[in-house]
């Protein structure tokens, strides 16, 4: 097979469009592109941990994306990517033409999109997924990600990358770079894009975002979702700190700790990795307090300070928040652990394990993390009870009364559901598609298939009533 050929063919299945978040874009409107990169160069060689991924869908369609190896073996990419693929191969050659089969391609053996990733929706909200390659890539150093906050970056200098276009419409299988500016921040979007000669265009679709942050680490900061303009000049990344737990949490699942600050100490680095000097080890470390966002958890505050301490206080420390209870940075955790898990969105304060018993009551040691206990996973139309089970992706325990719950499709509106169903509210508040009422038919009587008597007025319904006129005069007598 000429793969050239192929290549090229494939970079003209552009994937469909979706739109803005509400509000987010400044009033701009939406075009049916997704990233590419225009008025871009050449992507330097030290970009080798950003490779071009090759979809096979379930329908036998082939798609382009791009994706950032931020584990030995796990890829950072889009969730539309991925979404309904049936197989998907990753390479890291610069041009397409370079592609050498088993040598610098590598097979992709699962992929996790986010939990409330909608496909169908009309935003692209919890655009992120997570892939898992077959083995490591050889000579390719993972790049740094972002778990900090990105607040104060408006107008700073970002830098792109991707295997997309230069032009909508205009193939193109080459690693490209472009330098843009952070437009506009959302709680989860970086705006990008100088609406004039540069921005992301078809193909970069999962590609990274970089930002060199003040410590002078260049790390992924966005995960490429839309453009917003028909020029490919103005976008939007998904911000990869809004969904760190996310990230980290499959990070935990697939790979060793990194050199990285990844809060798992790791004890092979060329310097000493932030983990373990910043660890729990009852020395208050001055060196960690002054790093960007840097925490010890050995220098404790017990007032209100926003730290929640790691010591024993006097009086309870008003920042901690319980084990177990939700939480939106590791500060307000005794242990420094605020992390979700598959069944619980919301991130809550947890410690690490090595063992089961290294965890409280109601949780299980997954990953390394202490996670509240899994429940069974119930399909579509089971039977269901709200903190005995767990319905599975895209179905909500709900029902008319708490008594008939079952697994149903969750919804927003009528769009969501099939034809002629409803979107309604359940006893719990859920929403779920809510099938019409079936027309009532009444069942016809059944006949009996035995001799039918010859004189009518001896039988009924084809039965002689002379037994039974027997068996009452007997009960009579007695």
């Amino acid at each position: 097979m000429n793969y050239r050929l192929l290549a090229a063919s494939l970079f003209a299945l552009a994937l469909a469009a979706c739109g803005l978040e509400e509000g987010e874009a400044n009033g701009a409107a939406v075009s049916s592109q997704r990233d590419a990169i225009v008025g871009g160069t050449v992507a330097p060689t030290t970009d080798n941990n950003v490779f071009q991924l090759i979809m096979t869908e379930m329908t036998g369609q082939m798609g382009i994306c791009t994706a950032t190896l931020i584990g030995s073996r796990t890829l950072l990419t889009a969730a539309h990517c991925v979404d309904g693929a049936r197989s998907v191969l990753a390479h890291n050659a610069p041009v397409d033409s370079q592609i050498s089969f088993g040598v610098n391609t590598y097979r992709a053996l699962r992929w996790n999109t986010h939990p409330q990733w909608n496909p169908n929706g009309q935003d692209l909200r919890n655009d992120i997924a997570i892939i898992l390659l077959e083995r490591a890539p050889t000579n390719v150093t993972p790049k740094p990600w972002n778990n900090q906050t990105m607040q104060g970056t408006q107008g700073r200098p970002i830098r792109a990358v991707g295997y997309g276009n230069t032009s909508p419409g205009a193939g193109n299988g080459t690693r490209r770079q472009v330098t843009l500016s952070v437009s506009q921040l959302t709680p989860t979007l970086i705006f990008m894009g100088d609406n004039q000669s540069k921005g992301i265009c078809q193909g970069d679709s999962g590609g990274p975002t970089f930002y060199t942050f003040p410590d002078g680490v260049e790390r992924q900061v966005g995960v490429h979702s839309f453009t917003a303009s028909q020029s490919c000049t103005y976008g939007a990344d998904t911000r990869v700190d809004a969904y760190a737990s996310f990230v980290q949490m499959y990070l935990s699942m697939y790979e060793a700790p990194s050199c990285d600050r990844d809060g798992r100490c790791a004890t092979n680095c060329p310097m000493p990795d932030f983990d373990c000097v910043c660890a729990k080890d009852n020395i208050c470390s001055s060196v960690c307090l002054m790093q960007v966002g840097g925490v010890d958890p050995d220098c404790p505050d017990c007032g209100p300070n926003g730290l929640c301490a790691t010591t024993t206080c006097g009086d309870p420390d008003p920042d901690c928040v319980t084990e177990g209870q939700p939480c939106s940075a590791a500060t307000q955790c005794v242990n420094r652990e605020c992390r979700n898990d598959p069944q619980t969105l919301q991130p809550y304060c947890t410690r690490a394990c090595q063992q089961p018993t290294d965890c409280s009551t109601g949780f299980e040691c997954l990953g390394g993390f202490c996670l509240k206990r899994q429940l069974p996973v119930v399909s579509a139309g089971g039977f269901c009870r709200i903190g005995q089970n767990f319905c599975g992706m895209d179905t909500v325990c709900t029902g008319a009364t708490e008594g008939d719950s079952i697994c149903q499709l969750t919804c927003r509106n009528n769009g969501d559901c099939p034809d002629n169903w409803t979107c309604s509210n359940g006893w719990n508040g859920f929403r779920f598609c809510q099938e019409p009422p079936k027309p009532q038919i009444l069942l016809p009587k059944a006949s009996i298939a035995a001799p039918v008597a010859k004189t009518g007025c001896s039988s009924v319904g084809g039965l002689s009533l002379l037994p039974l006129l027997a068996l009452l005069r007997r009960r009579a007598r007695r």
